[in-house]
């Protein structure tokens, strides 16, 4: 009975111990940070090397675990805790340490609140932790231009503030039209013909990133365009599978949302615009007398809904005007500016805008904001404030335009100059104040430029 007694009591005190041991090891890690504080706020940083910004944050936080740790990494998250970048492995140098770590941000187009993230795992159980940051919007950098020159149509050269230049390492064989993504630092160019492919060009690089191919039956590269950070382009076909497409690409290259309207073998897209609620392409219907086609693909690449244009347009620009309305700027068939703003909401409607079709015939336009646009044509550089257009020239004629929102800078390509103006607005008026930093001359009329900078 007494040795029944003894090993019961045995078994009892492993019990104990086991029981405290297992409790050890189910207690997940503790994380107590020091750095960054709650909500701090945090800038970045500029590097004169590549041309960015980054973002390096002192994280320092003290790990513990009963027993030990075996692995501990920083990530950087967004408020719904999903990473935006690959984690920073943390050395682990006993259960109970404090750790200092640089992690660095190198997406500088990031802005706003976003979460540091330290997650402890001690083989057994892990646990998470968030420190809430505020991240300040980098500032964008005005680094020059890429301009094109109708002598030789063929080259494609960057000038910096001082019209230093240096050419881009691009084969042309035809041009037809180029778009700056400043978000990967991307020159979309286009070519024309099946001699030459559309084409992604890496200007921090000065070497091609993707191009898109000629497939089978394909004839031209009608359309080019970019949100920021996509490209988008569109092409001709005498192919019944391949008409009407519009592709869209990552910046790596990969494909992306393809648009498709094949209501006849004989339209091709010649402008798109994607918005947070539409994506609208206008269609050139190349048989005679036809008016040119309007289609909104919605978000998912298929036709939503399709309308002929009012009247025989070719259209020159196409610019959101609300969250769903745009303004469509072009010329008549007697060569006169004419312009709608077209409305989605309940099918499509269009209203026309009086007085554009005494200004001439119009080269281009951008929009300043939803209410405000500016126009170019052949007699000078007009306003137009909702529906309201100002017949009196508030610049000389420029045959393009571009406006850079984060800079508030409008650039008019005028002949063989290229002019900025800062756009102030005081006491409802706006004027347009000579950047001369960034005003540049050449030899040689340009056809088409891109505003470079930094994002």
């Amino acid at each position: 009975m007494k040795i029944l007694f003894k090993a019961a009591f045995f078994l009892f005190i492993l019990f104990l111990v086991g029981c405290k041991k297992d409790k050890k090891v189910t207690i997940p890690p503790t994380i107590t940070y020091s750095s960054p504080s709650g909500g701090q706020a945090l800038s970045y940083i500029y590097d004169a090397i590549t041309h960015k910004y980054h973002l390096p944050i002192n994280v320092v936080a003290r790990v513990t675990d009963p027993v030990h740790l075996a692995s501990i990494m920083v990530s950087l998250t967004d408020l719904n805790h999903t990473p935006l970048q690959a984690p920073v492995s943390v050395p682990i140098t006993s259960a109970d340490f404090v750790f200092n770590i640089m992690y660095d941000v190198t997406d500088f187009r990031l802005q706003g609140s976003y979460l540091i993230q330290i997650t402890a795992d001690d083989g057994t159980s892990a646990s998470s932790s968030f420190q809430p940051i505020t991240i300040i919007e980098s500032p964008t950098l005005w680094t020059g231009y890429c301009v094109n020159a109708k002598s030789n149509p063929l080259n494609i050269a960057r000038y910096d503030s001082l019209q230093n230049q240096s050419f881009l390492s691009v084969t042309l064989t035809n041009f037809n039209g180029m778009k700056f993504s400043g978000y990967n630092q991307q020159l979309f160019i286009n070519g024309s013909g099946a001699s030459q492919s559309f084409q992604a060009f890496n200007l921090n690089h000065n070497m091609q990133d993707y191009a898109d191919g000629l497939p089978g039956g394909q004839t031209d590269y009608t359309l080019i365009y970019t949100d920021g950070n996509k490209s988008y382009v569109g092409f001709s076909s005498v192919h019944p599978d391949s008409t009407g497409i519009i592709n869209s690409y990552l910046s790596s290259g990969l494909a992306s949302t393809s648009y498709r309207y094949r209501a006849t073998n004989t339209a091709y897209p010649y402008r798109f615009i994607a918005t947070s609620t539409n994506n609208v392409a206008i269609y050139k219907v190349a048989l005679p007398n036809n008016q040119d086609v309007l289609v909104n693909f919605g978000q998912f690449g298929f036709p939503v809904t399709t309308v002929a244009l009012p009247v025989k347009i070719n259209v020159v620009s196409v610019l959101q005007k609300s969250v769903d309305s745009l303004y469509i700027f072009g010329n008549d068939s007697n060569q006169q500016a004419t312009a709608y703003i077209y409305t989605f909401s309940g099918g499509i409607s269009a209203s026309p805008l009086s007085g554009v079709g005494s200004l001439g015939k119009l080269l281009s336009a951008v929009s300043i904001n939803n209410e405000y646009v500016i126009l170019s044509t052949k007699n000078g550089v007009y306003a137009c404030t909702g529906t309201a257009i100002n017949t009196t020239a508030v610049l000389p004629a420029a045959q393009k335009l571009a406006y850079q929102p984060k800079l508030n800078v409008l650039v008019a390509a005028s002949g063989l100059n290229l002019n900025a103006y800062k756009i102030v607005t005081n006491a409802g008026i706006t004027s347009f104040n000579p950047f001369t930093k960034m005003n540049l001359t050449f030899a040689d009329s340009i056809v088409d430029f891109e505003v470079i900078t930094n994002k």
